[in-house]
């Protein structure tokens, strides 16, 4: 609904306007005032989309009000309207852009006529203006989505180049740096919902770059994630709506506050070696880097499974075997110190033992394949 602000010095005539407007249906809010005064605090009380005033006032004349509007940056549709035609006034109206001019006595279908088409030219504006933002938020997207694109650039190459407009990102506050992996290509299928809810999630007009159908980079203010119990209720809020949303596991990875490109760059490269470790788990988790970096947990508890194992191969006890390959797997999802390719080697190694122990070697290379070829530890 749009509103109309009535400025007269005589009640009456407010009174009977909006009599007129409301008789003849018109979808408009009224709001009045006595004189030009009155008239400019309404203004910066109300957004008004439509001054209609006499001339002949008290204080400020229409003509001085309508010039005292434009000086503010309002931009309402003016009409204005006095018992004097004379020629000298409408000029007056027309260099200030106001091109409808209503005469009192007021005429019904003069001001039925010139009401529909007022509604209509608000209506033309709002249409304009919503394209003029359009274009704008378009314009906005694709030079952002250009400067994201150059800032994944600087973040995964070894050069040390990187766009100015990069900085603006520290403009407001520190930065701490999310990396969202999932293999059910989530990012693709549902992208749209989905960056919709992880605004909702940071609630602070985060930065999200969606680098490939698997990975997302998400820089969110750090007043967000300022204790570790906050990004840890983060973390988990991401992975419940990934679940019920989606019905996607994701492995996040949450660095530290940032205050720079150079720190973003440093921190980023720590969060890329921890995606290594996606590769054991089988369900949603999240790694927080800490200050000092995190740190990899090395055990040799896997050889000793290992030598269970082929011991149980040589007793041909094979629910030995599986007993064994199920406590390896379980230590190695809980453990996430190693490398996968370490992972595929003994794997692979233990099973080709197990081969020749049992002479039965018909698919070895096949498994082997499979296994070097696997992209998550369930797979292996």
């Amino acid at each position: 609904m749009y509103r109309i602000l009535i400025v007269d010095d005589e009640r009456n005539e407010r009174t009977g306007i909006e009599k007129l407007i409301r008789r003849y249906q018109f979808h408009l809010e009224v709001v009045q005032a006595s004189n030009g005064r009155e008239a400019l605090e309404k203004f910066e009380q109300n957004g008004i989309d439509i001054l209609l005033t006499d001339i002949k006032m008290p204080l400020m004349s229409g003509i001085e009000l309508i010039k005292e509007v434009h000086k503010r940056g309002w931009d309402p549709i003016c009409i204005i309207y006095s018992a004097y035609g004379e020629f000298e006034y409408a000029q007056n109206a027309i260099a200030l852009g106001v091109m409808q001019y209503l005469l009192k006595p007021i005429k019904m279908q003069e001001f039925q006529n010139l009401f529909e088409h007022v509604v209509s030219l608000c209506e033309e504006k709002d249409h304009q203006q919503a394209e003029s933002e359009a274009l704008k938020i378009k314009l906005r997207n694709v030079e952002n989505d250009k400067m994201y694109r150059q800032l994944l650039k600087y973040l995964e190459s070894e050069a040390d180049e990187r766009s100015e407009d990069t900085e603006e990102l520290f403009a407001r506050e520190a930065l701490v740096p999310v990396i969202l992996s999932s293999y059910s290509y989530l990012f693709s299928r549902y992208w749209e919902n989905y960056e919709e809810d992880i605004n909702k999630i940071f609630n602070n007009n985060p930065v999200i770059i969606n680098k490939d159908d698997t990975q997302t980079l998400v820089l969110a203010g750090c007043g967000r994630l300022a204790s570790q119990r906050k990004r840890e209720e983060v973390c988990e809020r991401l992975i419940q709506m990934s679940r019920d949303n989606f019905q996607s596991e994701i492995f996040i990875v949450m660095g530290t506050k940032c205050s720079s490109m150079e720190e973003l760059k440093a921190q980023y490269e720590i969060m890329r070696e921890q995606l290594d470790y996606q590769f054991f788990i089988t369900e949603s988790t999240y790694f927080l880097i800490e200050e000092s970096g995190f740190v990899k947990k090395e055990s040799d508890m896997l050889s000793i499974y290992f030598k269970k194992i082929l011991t149980c191969a040589k007793l041909k006890d094979f629910q030995g075997i599986k007993s064994e390959f199920e406590k390896a797997f379980e230590y190695v999802e809980k453990n996430v110190g190693f490398s996968s390719i370490y992972i595929k080697y003994n794997f692979s190694e233990v099973i080709k033992q197990c081969c020749e122990i049992l002479h039965s070697g018909e698919r070895l290379m096949e498994v082997v394949e499979d296994i070097y070829g696997s992209r998550s530890i369930a797979q292996v």
